[in-house]
């Protein structure tokens, strides 16, 4: 197995806080990152977790699949067909990853994510086995697109193997 570019669905999280934070604070932090309406979600002063709702992942992935190719146009690394093909609306069907995110905030707080994206396919090789700055770019650009799809408010890449 090479290194490979993802990009993915966040299913679970674990959130840690440099600082104590109100159930108030976590959703307003967190929603800048992801839908939280979309995660059964639980919070602490300094921690956070949450799981996707599978519904939400069962009625929303192929109208994810289709902006997707959208997005991409003809020439898209076909991947995506596969993937969505052989592993379908089932979110136990794809293949999982952990990755770290890191956020760190204008008034001093740092949140340091653990996240598991379900893989909604590979790009491809890579020469690189970490990226800190891609994953959320990507992640706030789908969160913040005029995307009509509840999965944009959880999209994260990753570098994966």
């Amino acid at each position: 197995m090479g290194t490979d570019y993802s990009l993915g669905i966040i299913t679970k999280f674990s959130a840690t806080s440099n600082t104590e934070l109100t159930g108030e604070e976590w959703l307003n932090v967190l929603n800048e990152r992801i839908d939280v309406s979309l995660f059964d979600l639980e919070t602490a002063e300094k921690e956070a977790m949450g799981a996707l709702q599978k519904d939400v992942f069962r009625e929303n992935i192929t109208g994810f699949y289709d902006v997707l190719r959208k997005i991409l146009g003809a020439n898209r690394n076909g991947n995506i067909d596969y993937y969505e093909r052989d592993f379908g609306t089932e979110l136990d069907n794809y293949q999982f990853w952990r990755t770290p995110l890191k956020l760190q905030k204008e008034n001093g707080i740092s949140i340091q994510f653990d996240l598991t994206m379900a893989l909604l396919f590979i790009e491809g090789k890579v020469m690189a086995e970490i990226f800190n700055s891609d994953p959320v770019l990507i992640n706030w650009l789908f969160r913040n697109s005029n995307i009509d799809n509840k999965l944009a408010g959880c999209v994260i890449s990753s570098i994966v193997g």
